[in-house]
């Protein structure tokens, strides 16, 4: 579900929904004739704003916090093995974003976008960080 939306829409809805229960919950204390109309209401925007919040805070770790991993060389196999002498899977191409899926010593268990995986030398990939700094 946090895919569906970019950072800006989710602090726009935990910012619109903040608001909006706060102005009932205002609404409340100076009108005593709200207090009991207002109770589903306030209870109905507090689990969406429970639930916005936290797509928010999915969606900010993800990118602020992720790695993409690329490949580096100018084209390079995946095999099922991890060994030279496996047999070939599928190729790889530069500037191709993959997943580490089992880092070991030489040779790591990688994933494309499609769902097919392989094992692929560390040397033709490199992880970047997103964040800024």
């Amino acid at each position: 579900m946090v895919q569906h939306f970019n950072l800006d829409e989710l602090t726009a809805s935990v910012s619109l929904l903040y608001t909006s229960l706060m102005a009932i919950l205002i609404l409340r204390i100076l009108f005593r004739s709200f207090r009991r109309a207002t109770n589903y209401g306030i209870a109905i925007l507090g689990i969406f704003l429970l639930f916005s919040a936290v797509c928010f805070a999915l969606r900010l770790h993800k990118t602020q916090f992720e790695r993409r991993t690329v490949i580096t060389s100018e084209s390079d196999e995946a095999r099922f093995e991890p060994s030279d002498a496996a047999t070939l899977h599928f190729t790889l191409h530069e500037g191709m974003a993959i997943e580490v899926v089992e880092p070991q010593s030489e040779w790591s268990k990688i994933e494309r976008w499609d769902g097919k995986a392989g094992w692929l030398r560390n040397s033709a990939f490199e992880t970047l960080s997103l964040r800024g700094s």
